[in-house]
């Protein structure tokens, strides 16, 4: 396995726990040895809070990345996080404000080359690092910022929800998506698995959200782990840690040490599928 595979994990449907399962991979992929590196690129910096201490003041982030690309270099941004093996690029709610500026600037481009600024910037500096794997945090959107990390990316993790009523065409938009810039500008980008989270088997809505995803998308692109619903993700996430962090011998820490061996061994070999 290459060092630096970077896989997005992406839902333009809010409220699936996507910056949890991005922060809870990464430090599940670091117990296994993995040197990780995690992108926030939602401007609810979500994954910015779970992996820095509250007391952390950001000097730089991926606005500064975005803003002042001459001046600012990623070894100046990149911190290390509360967990071992685990680095962050944070972010900050001011680069929200940058999005009229990236689009105009990317508008007198060829089709082929636009939005590839993160795509330029964070490749050749991952060709001289050791990280194992890079992590990107996207907004629930399918706006500039998620493109920007789509074209940066190797492999997609898209989270859903399973007792979400709108999950299966949220899901498909988000495919939709995937397909049209593997045409346009990253032929590369694979759709890794889709991740179920919160699932309570022992409710009829849970088994049957279930039964329907692997029914639309077959059983081959749902990761075989799913995630349990807990009351301890919560607690974990007031506590502004990670579950395993919290709590290492509960369900849903055990849950995702299963769903980072099964990314090591898919992004070791050569999914054809996609």
């Amino acid at each position: 396995m290459e060092n630096g595979t970077i896989i997005c994990f992406q839902n333009n449907k809010g409220g699936v726990g996507k910056s949890t399962a991005t922060v809870n991979t990464a430090h599940a992929l670091a117990l296994q040895g993995k040197k990780v590196l995690i992108v926030d690129v939602d401007n609810q910096c979500n994954a910015t809070t779970l992996c820095l201490p509250a007391t952390t003041k950001i000097e730089k982030s991926l606005y500064h990345i975005f803003r002042y690309p001459e001046e600012t270099s990623l070894e100046e941004v990149i911190v290390a996080s509360k967990y071992e093996n685990v680095d962050i690029l944070p972010n900050q709610e001011t680069v929200a404000g940058l999005e009229p500026s990236i689009l105009v600037s990317e508008a007198n481009k060829p089709q082929s080359s636009r939005f590839l600024i993160l795509r330029n910037i964070l490749r050749p500096f991952l060709k001289q690092s050791s990280y194992n794997f890079v992590l990107i945090d996207t907004p629930p959107n399918i706006g500039t910022f998620v493109i920007l990390a789509l074209n940066t990316a190797d492999y997609v993790i898209v989270p859903v929800e399973a007792d979400s009523a709108f999950s299966i065409q949220g899901l498909k938009n988000a495919i939709n998506t995937i397909q049209f810039l593997r045409k346009d500008t990253n032929p590369d980008l694979r759709l890794l698995r889709l991740l179920v989270n919160k699932v309570d088997k022992r409710t009829n809505l849970g088994k049957v959200a279930i039964t329907r995803l692997k029914e639309s998308f077959g059983d081959q692109m749902v990761f075989d782990q799913m995630i349990p619903v807990s009351t301890l993700f919560q607690r974990a996430e007031s506590m502004f840690k990670t579950i395993l962090a919290y709590d290492r011998k509960c369900g849903g820490s055990l849950a995702y040490i299963n769903i980072a061996t099964q990314i090591i061994f898919q992004c070791c070999g050569n999914p054809s599928e996609n």
